[in-house]
């Protein structure tokens, strides 16, 4: 069973209460492997990943991205008996930049930056996103406009719909994506870059402080009051 504890790639959408641990026990039950991507989660949501933040743990992970701090670099992990599989004369995993001396000096970096100070960083990220998303919400409450902000601290999305809540690609594929792509320009001429994709998502990093936030929201009115004028 592979999946993404937090769909990132349907803007975000968290798993509904005790999914996980009923995918888990569904695993247990016919001996299937549990696979987690959290090449979007890992070292981003939780020190541990959904894993720690979900406390259901897979037989193997994936991961990328947060991880290397800006460098290119993927990673897989899991239970010693599954990892012990790969070796000379049994499963293979080869690769040309394996083990990149470059990477992981910097993947071995962010993670002390991440970590250090019980994770201060991480929880910063949270605090964050969190604020940006109620400020959003509100913003969109203020002028008019139908939509759900959604996510989970350092990884949100803006959907622009009629929905009250955004549970599957279903759900998301009912968006107004023209109207998103409309407001992400409106953000972008305002100095506020995100992905123009209303299916991707929008990512908190540590960098962001309040004045980010600010920056961020005031671009954000703007940009609302100006996508509800008529064409």
């Amino acid at each position: 069973i592979i999946t993404e504890p937090v769909m990132g790639s349907a803007g975000v959408i968290p798993p509904k209460d005790e999914y996980l641990k009923s995918v888990r026990e569904l695993a247990d039950k016919y001996d299937a492997l549990l696979i987690f991507d959290e090449v979007l989660t890992g070292f981003r949501i939780a020190p541990g990943g959904a894993q720690e933040f979900y406390g259901v743990k897979p037989d193997l992970a994936c991961y990328a991205k947060a991880l290397g701090g800006g460098t290119p670099i993927a990673a897989v992990g899991g239970r010693r008996d599954v990892m012990g599989m790969i070796g000379p004369g049994k499963i293979g995993y080869g690769g040309t930049y394996n083990g990149n001396s470059m990477c992981l000096a910097a993947a071995n970096a962010t993670l002390d930056e991440l970590l250090k100070d019980d994770a201060a960083a991480i929880r910063h990220m949270h605090l964050t996103g969190a604020e940006i998303m109620e400020g959003l919400r509100e913003l969109m409450s203020r002028y008019d406009h139908d939509g759900i902000v959604q996510g989970m601290g350092p990884m949100f999305q803006l959907y622009f719909t009629a929905a009250r809540k955004i549970q599957n690609y279903r759900h998301t594929l009912q968006s107004d994506f023209e109207k998103f792509r409309r407001f992400r320009n409106l953000m972008l001429r305002r100095g506020v870059y995100f992905h123009p994709d209303g299916t991707e998502r929008m990512m908190i990093t540590a960098a962001h402080e309040n004045g980010d936030v600010e920056s961020i929201l005031s671009a954000a009115e703007d940009s609302l009051r100006e996508l509800k004028k008529p064409n």
